[in-house]
C-alpha cells in the first residue's frame, strides 16, 4: 500500500470525510501531508500563516497563548478525530494561537486549496465542516459562561460530570490530561485545582488517586455543584 492509499484510509475513518467516494478520498490524500510530533514539540506559533487545517489521529494537541510574563494559557486541547485551524484558514489570517503536542502525536495536514475544491463540489462536506465549527463555538460560549459565572468548584464538577456515563451511581474517571492542563483549561491555577479536589474529597463526593477519580455517587456530585451555585 502506497502512502496515498494509506492516507486515504486514515481520512476515511473521520466523520468529516465519510461521505467522500474513493476517487475523492484519494485525490484529497494526494494533497495532504502526515505530521509526527514528539512530546512538547511545537506545531506552529501564533502569527504564522494559516495554510490549512489539521486532523489529529493519535495523541493530543494543546492550543495555547503565552502572556508577556511567560505564563501559558491553554485555550483548548484536541484529541483523536478532532480538527483545528479551519476557521482561521477561511479568513486568510495568521493562526491566533500556538500549538504543541502534549505527548507523541500523529496528525494529517489538509491544505486550504484542497478544502476549497471540495467545498465547491460537495455541499454536504461544507455542511459538515460548518457544523463542526458551530459546535466548537458553542463549547467556547459555554466555557466563557463558566469562567464568568461559576465558582472554581462548579467548573471542576462540570468537567468531571462530562466524563460520567450515568446520571446516578458510582463512576470511575481516568483524567485524559495532566492536572496543570486541566487547571489552565478551566481558567484556574494548579494550586486552586488541587484545593478544590481536596475540598471535594473532604466532603466525600469523590476520591482522587493520581489521574483516577472515583465518584461514589454521580447524583450527589451534581447536587453538590448545585449547592455551590446557591451560596
Amino acid at each position: 500500500m502506497d502512502e496515498t492509499q494509506h492516507l486515504a484510509n486514515r481520512l476515511r475513518r473521520v466523520a468529516l470525510f465519510a461521505l467522500l467516494d474513493e476517487e475523492e478520498l484519494e485525490a484529497l490524500a494526494r494533497r495532504c501531508r502526515p505530521v509526527q510530533l514528539a512530546r512538547d514539540e511545537v506545531l506552529f506559533l501564533r502569527g504564522e500563516p494559516a495554510r490549512g487545517f489539521y486532523l489529529v489521529e493519535r495523541g493530543r494537541i494543546k492550543l495555547f497563548l503565552d502572556s508577556p510574563s511567560g505564563a501559558e494559557k491553554i485555550v483548548d486541547t484536541v484529541g483523536p478525530g478532532g480538527t483545528f485551524g479551519e476557521a482561521v484558514m477561511f479568513l486568510d489570517q495568521p493562526y491566533p494561537v500556538s500549538t504543541a503536542a502534549l505527548g507523541e502525536a500523529e496528525l494529517v495536514f489538509v491544505p486550504k486549496e484542497a478544502v476549497d475544491e471540495l467545498l465547491e463540489r460537495r455541499p454536504d462536506f461544507c455542511r459538515r465542516m460548518l457544523a463542526g465549527m458551530a459546535m466548537r463555538l458553542r463549547v467556547m460560549v459555554r466555557d466563557i459562561e463558566a469562567y464568568s459565572l461559576q465558582t472554581a468548584a462548579q467548573r471542576v464538577i462540570g468537567y468531571l460530570l462530562q466524563s460520567c456515563e450515568h446520571e446516578r451511581g458510582e463512576a470511575t474517571i481516568e483524567l485524559p490530561l495532566p492536572r496543570y492542563v486541566i487547571a489552565s483549561r478551566l481558567n484556574l491555577t494548579p494550586e486552586t485545582l488541587s484545593r478544590v479536589f481536596h475540598e471535594l474529597a473532604q466532603q466525600g463526593v469523590l476520591r482522587s488517586e493520581g489521574r483516577r477519580v472515583v465518584v461514589p455517587d454521580v447524583g450527589r456530585l451534581r447536587d453538590y455543584g448545585g449547592r455551590e451555585e446557591r451560596r
